[in-house]
């Protein structure tokens, strides 16, 4: 009879411990694929990241350009370099396209800022400062 139940104990022990074993290796699978999946994911998050640099850089670059053009010509109609104009109005509006083509090349420089930043790539000078 002692045998018999050390037996059995120990039976239902293995039973036990074969059970513990199973859940154990299903966490662990579990652990695994959500490990997988979370790299994945990181993947994909920091390829979208690069993929948006890349956009903002190139998108900056290419409004830059044209830009730099408007403000230029409208510089030069505003200040009337090729000569005066007709009517003050028109010089009036070469006076807000340029205003207005400064604000959106500072805007762009913004966004390329922001996007040096993240890329690690924006270079921070100290300069003192007066507070007031």
């Amino acid at each position: 009879p002692f045998f018999t139940y050390i037996a059995s104990h120990l039976n239902r022990f293995s039973l036990l411990l074969l059970s513990f074993r199973s859940e154990k290796d299903a966490l662990i699978a579990e652990v695994e694929t959500a490990k997988s999946m979370s790299d994945e994911a990181r993947r994909r998050a920091e390829d979208a990241n690069l993929a948006k640099s890349r956009f903002l850089a190139s998108m900056s670059h290419e409004l830059r350009t044209p830009l730099n053009a408007i403000l230029g010509f409208s510089e030069v109609m505003a200040n009337e370099v090729l000569g005066p104009m007709s009517n003050p109005t028109y010089r009036d509006y070469a006076h807000d396209v340029h205003d207005s083509g400064q604000h959106l090349l500072d805007l762009i420089n913004e966004i390329l800022d922001l996007s040096r930043i993240e890329a690690g790539r924006y270079q921070l000078n100290e300069e003192p400062v007066m507070l007031l």
